[in-house]
């Protein structure tokens, strides 16, 4: 047995001793065979209290071409890459971006990402659903004729979100201008704001008057009128704003009555 080993690892060995050079040991690295068979030689030598110098010789070139383990990396994982707050991969050498709300402010510091994720949030948008510009702060919301909407109300006045919980009627302001009205001719109305009130004044062919006391009670404007000219008359009407240019309305003179409707000019 002992010699079927002996003649084993000298054929393992047999295009390795020239290795035994200490000249050679840097560019004619030993096996891993060759290495195991000198172990075996060198361990078999030494039981014996004897050495083989080839064995061990060997044993020294097989040390020197095993490339050391670099200190602190046994079982450690490779480094992640760096990443923002949004798990995005941070260029190598970049400091981490500052985190910022959906507005572009910053947040303090310790702060996360607002959304509770780690993807980066949406485009912010108003109560309407319109996004906002970047670095926008969440404008005012206002009903159709340009009035503030109550903190808390929402909804979109024309029809693509809810209706307003608190919404602001028409001002004075919304009823003055020139009108196209439409009754049983058509005419020209002017209407003003003097003080409180709304005045104005209509004219048609043999149909002129004016208009005074006009209030507004909720969305809907009462006034006064007195017709001169041809035919003249004297009542009350009613004016509401369907659109910021567009309004229906009545009119009574006694026992007469009718409705009316004019466009804005």
């Amino acid at each position: 047995m002992r010699v079927i080993l002996k003649l084993s690892v000298a054929i393992l060995l047999g295009g390795t001793l020239a290795l035994s050079s200490p000249a050679l040991a840097g560019n004619n690295a030993p096996s891993q065979a060759v290495c195991a068979a000198a172990a075996v030689m060198s361990a078999n030598a030494h039981a014996k209290g004897k050495s083989n110098q080839w064995a061990d010789t060997i044993l020294v070139m097989c040390a020197a071409a095993t490339p050391a383990q670099p200190a602190g990396t046994y079982g450690s994982p490779p480094p992640t890459s760096p990443t923002d707050q949004y798990g995005n991969p941070i260029p190598q050498g970049s400091p981490p971006p500052t985190p910022t709300d959906q507005y572009g402010n910053p947040l303090p510091q310790g702060s996360s990402n607002p959304n509770g994720s780690s993807t980066p949030p949406t485009s912010p948008t108003d109560q309407y659903g319109n996004p906002l510009p970047q670095g926008s702060a969440s404008p005012t919301p206002t009903d159709q004729y340009g009035n503030p909407i109550p903190q808390g109300s929402s909804g979109n006045p024309y029809g693509t979100g809810s209706p307003p919980t608190t919404p602001m009627g028409p001002s004075l302001n919304d009823f003055a201008g020139n009108w196209l009205v439409t009754a049983d001719k058509t005419f020209l109305m002017q209407l003003y704001v003097t003080g409180s009130t709304i005045t104005g004044t209509y004219d048609a062919t043999g149909r002129n008057g004016t208009l005074t006391n006009g209030t507004l009670n909720g969305d809907t404007l009462s006034y006064s009128w007195v017709q001169t000219g041809t035919i003249k008359l004297n009542g009350t009407g009613t004016f509401r704003l369907t659109t910021p240019n567009h309004m229906d309305g009545t009119w009574t003179a006694g026992t007469y009555s009718g409705t009316w409707s004019g466009d804005r000019q």
